[in-house]
């Protein structure tokens, strides 16, 4: 919808007819790139770059902290999906996701929905390991009375 309100709006700019069919599937795709980005955001991911030029069809997305990248692309690619590393400097701390315009709003919503759930698994993941685990005190294991009567009839 957002997309052919665009359209709409911009219908005055268009100067050549012709060119009226690679110029409203440009729009198309940006608004689907666009939503793809407002998603990450809401998933609470930085980009490596917010200039507001950044390219329409590849989106440089920060790895979240206590995450690692080939975790997420072994999960995505499980689900059918792929997500680019990032090389050199950027490897291991940001990935690339590409649309070239031809995905339909079916799989970009297939693709965010597998994206959201692997995530949620990754985070519940990391929480778990990072969480403090309380030093091991055999006092505090409850012994059951009948144990607890046997160890007393041999031991006195």
């Amino acid at each position: 919808q957002e997309a052919w309100l665009a359209i709409g709006r911009g219908m005055d700019r268009l100067q050549d007819p012709a060119a009226f069919p690679a110029w409203a599937y440009r729009i198309v795709s940006n608004k689907c790139n666009d939503w793809i980005r407002r998603e990450f955001r809401a998933l609470g991911f930085g980009f490596f770059t917010e200039t507001g030029t950044e390219s329409h069809t590849i989106l440089t997305v920060g790895v979240p902290e206590g995450i690692r990248f080939q975790d997420m692309y072994d999960a995505m690619k499980r689900l059918g999906f792929i997500i680019y590393g990032c090389k050199e400097a950027l490897t291991g701390k940001f990935f690339q996701v590409a649309n070239m315009g031809e995905l339909t709003d079916e799989q970009i919503s297939a693709f965010l929905g597998a994206f959201r759930m692997v995530m949620h698994r990754l985070r519940l993941e990391a929480r778990r390991s990072a969480a403090p685990r309380p030093a091991f005190r055999p006092e505090a294991i409850p012994v059951p009375s009948s144990v607890e009567a046997s160890v007393s009839q041999r031991i006195g």
